[in-house]
């Protein structure tokens, strides 16, 4: 029974393959799994599907990166207006109870909670620190995409791709 391939890596261009990988194996080609099995080993094509895998798996984690940054730049903006506009409108409870807005002072002690979790939360995960190094990775990795188009040999695109990654690691997640 043959399934068409819909991975990256399973094969060269959605070809035929056997479930039981056995047609990969007498023509050669790489296995679902992306490895070479039978064939002469080594062969451009499986250099070839290891670069393109390469580069989506870069493309993958540069959409993940990009989707981090828009995520800790919205949380941390959003925290910061809400912490000004809570905290102003704690420190001005008894001017507020006189005027037009009467209508907040009964908030007041939620907003005061309120602040004081804000703060809890931003201290706790450090979201500009977590931005700006998420930005960082995001843009490092853009350049070694641009790097990688512009003939990068592959081994040293997939060193710096491992080694951004763990930077990013050590830097951004704690």
């Amino acid at each position: 029974m043959a399934r068409r391939a819909s991975r990256a890596g399973d094969s060269a261009a959605g070809d035929l393959v056997a479930d039981d990988g056995t047609a990969a194996a007498e023509a050669g080609e790489p296995s679902v799994d992306g490895s070479a099995v039978g064939g002469a080993e080594g062969t451009g094509s499986s250099a070839e599907e290891a670069s393109d895998l390469l580069a989506d798996l870069m493309r993958a984690q540069r959409r993940r990166w990009a989707a981090a940054t828009k995520a800790y730049g919205a949380f941390y903006y959003v925290n910061r207006v809400t912490l000004l506009l809570a905290s102003a409108i704690v420190a001005a409870r008894d001017a507020l109870s006189t005027g037009i807005g009467d209508f907040l002072v009964p908030w007041v002690p939620l907003l005061a909670v309120s602040v004081v979790v804000l703060i809890a939360v931003d201290m706790w995960l450090k979201p500009y620190q977590k931005w700006r190094g998420v930005m960082d990775s995001r843009d490092g990795l853009a350049d070694l995409l641009v790097r990688r188009a512009g003939g990068l040999p592959m081994e040293r695109t997939r060193a710096e791709f491992l080694a951004l990654r763990q930077r990013h690691r050590e830097r951004n997640l704690f």
